[in-house]
This record gives C-alpha cells, structure tokens and sequence, in this order.
C-alpha cells in the first residue's frame, strides 16, 4: 500500500471515528490505533524516498514549534526525540511536548483531541500531491509520525519499549 493511500485511510478512520463518536455510536480504540500505524509506516517510508531521518526530522520539527512558542525554546522533547531508541520514549517525549506547548488541545476531551487530529491528517495527502517537497520534508513526514504517536495515546494506549523501526511492531 502506498504512503498515499495509507494517509487517506489513516485520515478517512479518524474522521469516521469522530463522527461516530458525535452520534453516540461505538467507536473501538484499535480504529485510532491502526491509523497512527499507517501514519508511522507513511512517514517512514516518505523519510526513506526522501533520503532523510524521519526521527531527526521530527525533533526538528518539535523544536520549531518550541522556538516559536511564547513558552519556548525551553522544552526537552527535541532532545528526548533524538536520543529515543524505542515507540515508548517517543510517546513519552511528545506527551511532555504536548503538556506544555499545546495545553489547549491537551486539555481537550478525547473526542475534540480526534476531531483536531482529523484535521491534520486531512493536510497529509494533500502534501504529498501538491509536491512540495521542502514542506514535506520540514512539516508534513515529521507531522504523520508525530500524529501516530498522538492517536495512540488518545486511543488509550501505551507504545512498546520496542526499537523504532519498519516493518511497525506496536503489539504489547
């Protein structure tokens, strides 16, 4: 499958799971997590056509966010995402991340955090078809890892002390 229409299916689950869960009717933790595996696997493989580090990239791209925040560049989630070695640090750093520079959507119940979440990875296949490939590299791959990390943890989940690679082994 490629990362194209693994995007779009990551995105299509989480849109389908906020408006399920609007409407009062079952929504099952494992839709979430599936699409944070297709957005990890994307990136992952957008990161290797591209020649680049998905992992470098998405410390960078936490450390743009926190040098543009009135409360930064004083967080440790950069750092933390460099020296990761396994899913778990990474969920552990973007948590930290996210507490102190996105308090607004941390706060948010579940249902918002998701419907938020659809809305930034609605932007993913797009990035890839309008082929701008500095954007892509800077924002968009470091986005989709990021994302997955975010929809497992909404979804309730903690991510193994298993080593970040492909092909993905989220099982517990």
């Amino acid at each position: 499958m490629s990362a194209l229409v693994k995007l779009a299916a990551a995105s299509a689950a989480v849109s389908t799971i906020a408006d399920h869960a609007e409407h009062g009717e079952s929504t099952i933790p494992h839709d979430l997590q599936r699409a944070g595996r297709l957005c990890a696997e994307a990136a992952m493989e957008l990161a290797a056509d591209q020649e680049m580090s998905v992992i470098a990239a998405y410390a960078d791209r936490l450390q743009e966010i926190e040098n543009d925040s009135p409360l930064g560049p004083s967080g440790d989630a950069p750092a933390a995402v460099r020296d990761a070695t396994t899913w778990r640090q990474l969920q552990i750093a973007q948590i930290d991340h996210d507490k102190r520079f996105h308090p607004d959507v941390f706060g948010l119940s579940k249902l918002e955090q998701i419907r938020h979440y659809a809305f930034h990875l609605a932007k993913f296949p797009d990035a890839i078809l309008v082929g701008d490939d500095i954007r892509l590299r800077t924002k968009r791959i470091p986005d989709m890892l990021l994302f997955s990390i975010k929809l497992w943890t909404v979804s309730g989940s903690r991510l193994p002390n298993a080593p970040i690679s492909i092909p993905i082994d989220f099982a517990k």
